[in-house]
């Protein structure tokens, strides 16, 4: 059965949750935080308020800031173990491989009311390359040709399959292989926000940062096919949130005061005639 795997189980999830399940909604099996080095949380602007949400999938803007590192925590809200498939700028951040947010992806595993911090490219079972802000142009998804889903942290929840379900001839194949496997992963993503992105603001990226020490290990887990949710976070620097009127304080003036960019050029488009054909007005 293809979808039997041998996935990573992050060692920080040790961790119980106590007082944090009242900062998600209630229909939520998880609670993400993008943070700083210095244990600061990301402000995000949540779009699911303002546009309703649309079936499981939840999306917000977050402001990058250029060079900054940064890691995706996540608590479990619920009392089973999940699977999560994380994606950055398109790419699974386990096996790097450009994802779709798909049940057969590589895939992190949290406890029961567990917790984790991803933090970067895992290159083997004991590290990771660090996760930092930088110009698109500079990221691991660019390096690869790779901008289908550029400047977008993207997350699938996946419950797990009913031991039940499982058959008792796969299950012991299964139990055979986790004594000699000690060195995989698992994860991929979807979605292009990126075709929203702002033609005139520099595109931003997440770079392949410097190495780190986080080890995981193998266990058995069987996903779902469908995801429970998905989330996708879209990050830009704080002048394209302040074009898309994402934020409104501290930003600089970029359009022409006297002369909005959706003014009409010509009389002849204001009172409904022919305009030029693109490039040629006179």
């Amino acid at each position: 059965m293809k979808n039997l795997t041998l996935l990573l189980l992050f060692l920080a999830v040790v961790s119980p949750l106590q007082a944090c399940a009242h900062e998600a909604r209630s229909n939520q099996n998880i609670q993400i935080e993008i943070i700083a080095d210095d244990g600061s949380v990301y402000p995000v602007y949540d779009l699911t308020q303002n546009h309703g949400a649309v079936e499981n999938i939840n999306r917000a803007y977050l402001e990058a800031v250029n060079g900054q590192n940064y890691k995706i925590r996540v608590r479990n809200l619920s009392p089973g173990r999940i699977g999560l498939v994380v994606a950055v700028d398109g790419r699974n951040i386990i096996s790097g491989q450009k994802s779709h947010l798909d049940s057969t992806e590589r895939m992190y595993i949290l406890e029961p009311y567990g917790q984790a911090v991803f933090d970067g490219w895992r290159t083997d079972q004991n590290k990771v390359h660090r996760f930092f802000f930088t110009a698109a142009e500079n990221s691991y998804a660019e390096a690869f040709g790779d901008k289908s889903a550029m400047g977008v942290i993207a997350l699938a929840v996946f419950n797990e399959k009913p031991k039940k379900m499982v058959r008792k001839g796969l299950r012991s194949r299964l139990n055979k292989t986790i004594g000699d496997a000690d060195k995989s992963s698992a994860m991929e993503a979807e979605d292009s926000l990126a075709s929203s992105e702002s033609r005139s603001a520099p595109q931003a990226g997440t770079g392949f940062g410097e190495q780190a020490y986080s080890p995981v290990r193998l266990v058995q887990f069987q996903a779902n096919r469908s995801p429970v949710e998905k989330y996708y976070y879209k990050y830009e620097w704080r002048e394209a949130l302040c074009m898309k009127r994402i934020v409104t304080l501290n930003c600089r003036q970029t359009e022409n005061r006297f002369w909005p960019e959706n003014t009409v050029s010509k009389s002849s488009a204001k009172y409904g005639f022919a305009p030029y054909p693109p490039e040629r007005e006179l």
